[in-house]
């Protein structure tokens, strides 16, 4: 135990003490599958349904057949909600006072249109404007000019 001890003080002290500072990065990864492959029952077009027309066609006809998995229960979930629009920026808002610190962050296509759908609906505390925590922390910066907020889709 006290070999541990020594090894961790060691690793920390090197770090205080070498004149380099400590970058921290968290990446986080969102996605959802798509529900209904199938051609959408909504309207004409050549798409796939999203998530707030399957919702919408559970809610009308329970029997209506797929998708099976609860979409509401899915995306209604508090922690969902929070995750999908607005939990990331809060995060990063919490080390912003480390120079370095940042964030990384990919979302499925598949969630983004499925967020996307629910909020053109206000569907399930969901609103057209979700990603607009995502658009005002991509415009922090470290204190070297870097982005905080990096994005591997287009969120």
């Amino acid at each position: 135990m006290n070999f541990l001890l020594t090894i961790l003080f060691l690793f920390v002290s090197s770090f205080l003490y070498s004149g380099t500072s400590l970058h921290y990065v968290n990446h986080w990864h969102l996605h959802q599958p798509i529900y209904w492959p199938n051609k959408t029952r909504a309207t004409t077009e050549d798409r796939k349904e999203v998530t707030a027309e399957s919702i919408n066609f559970k809610n009308y006809d329970p029997w209506a057949g797929h998708p099976t998995p609860d979409l509401s229960g899915i995306f209604g979930l508090d922690d969902r909600k929070a995750a999908y629009q607005w939990r990331p920026k809060d995060a990063l808002s919490t080390i912003t006072s480390y120079p370095e610190a940042g964030f990384t962050i990919s979302y499925s296509g598949a969630l983004i249109e499925g967020v996307k759908s629910l909020g053109n609906a206000y569907m399930l505390g969901y609103s057209p404007d979700w990603n607009s925590g995502f658009r005002e922390a991509r415009t922090w910066t470290t204190s070297g000019g870097k982005t905080r907020f990096n994005r591997a889709s287009p969120v």
